[in-house]
Order: structure tokens, then C-alpha cells, then sequence
């Protein structure tokens, strides 16, 4: 009777992580399940089974996701949107208090807006904070 629930418990998370396309969610259940089969197969008691389930399942989970994870989605690379955070650039256009600046990066014209709320003079450098809808926040650099 077991050896059918640890195939279903088996197959029912393989199927899971195949809809989650590789999201490595439910494989770590499946290698659980397949050792606690080959225990059902052997005759072990039910408890035996479950910790043995649980056991595999955990470790994977703990030991083997993040390196499978970090193997299989690469090295990750920012867009080119993101290489402008934390980027040292002159301002080509004040920013006022009523008005965006501007400033160039990487031949990209940005609309920028301080953190602050305060006026930041043309051809001062500025540090980029963060990207909100279409313009930089920036703080000017001291």
C-alpha cells in the first residue's frame, strides 16, 4: 500500500516541478520519496519511511538547492537600466525644486531628481540611489 503512495508522492511532485519549469520547488520531494519507496520495498516500518522522507527532503533542500540554483541560473549580469546605481556622474542639467536635472550615462540621457527634495547645481557630481519609473535619484557627492 505504501509503495504506491511514495510512487504517487513521487510523481505528483515531479509533475509539479516540471509546471514550475526548473524552478527547483518539488524535486528535492521526489528524491525523498523514491528513497522512501525503496524503504517501503524493504519492508521498513512506517515511521521509518516518513523520517527517512523527511530526512532526504530537508537536506536536499538545505545542502543541494542553493548550489543547483546558483549553477543553473548562471551568472547573472545587471541591464544596463541597473549599472547606473551607485555610479558617480556629473549632472548636465540643475536640478531645482520645481524641475528634474539631467545627466548622461553610458549614452543614455536621464531625467534625475534628488533624494531630497533639494536643489543640486549643474556640472555637480552626483551619486545615482535609484531608479524610479523613468528618472535617477541622485545625491550629490560631498
Amino acid at each position: 500500500m505504501m509503495t504506491w503512495i511514495w510512487c504517487g508522492v513521487m510523481l505528483l511532485s515531479l509533475i509539479i516541478e516540471v509546471v514550475t519549469v526548473g524552478n527547483l520547488v518539488t524535486i528535492w520531494f521526489s528524491a525523498g520519496a523514491l528513497l522512501a519507496l525503496i524503504c517501503s520495498l524493504l519492508n521498513a516500518s512506517l515511521p521509518i519511511q516518513i523520517i527517512v522522507f523527511a530526512v532526504v527532503s530537508a537536506t536536499l533542500i538545505i545542502l543541494v538547492r542553493p548550489i543547483a540554483t546558483k549553477l543553473l541560473r548562471g551568472e547573472v549580469q545587471a541591464t544596463n537600466a541597473d549599472r547606473i546605481i551607485n555610479q558617480h556622474v556629473r549632472l548636465t542639467k540643475g536640478i531645482t525644486e520645481d524641475s528634474w536635472g539631467e545627466l548622461h550615462f553610458n549614452g543614455t540621457t536621464w531625467s534625475a531628481a534628488s533624494f531630497d527634495g533639494k536643489a543640486i547645481d549643474e556640472g555637480v557630481l552626483v551619486t545615482v540611489l535609484a531608479i524610479e519609473g523613468s528618472k535617477v535619484i541622485v545625491k550629490a557627492i560631498a
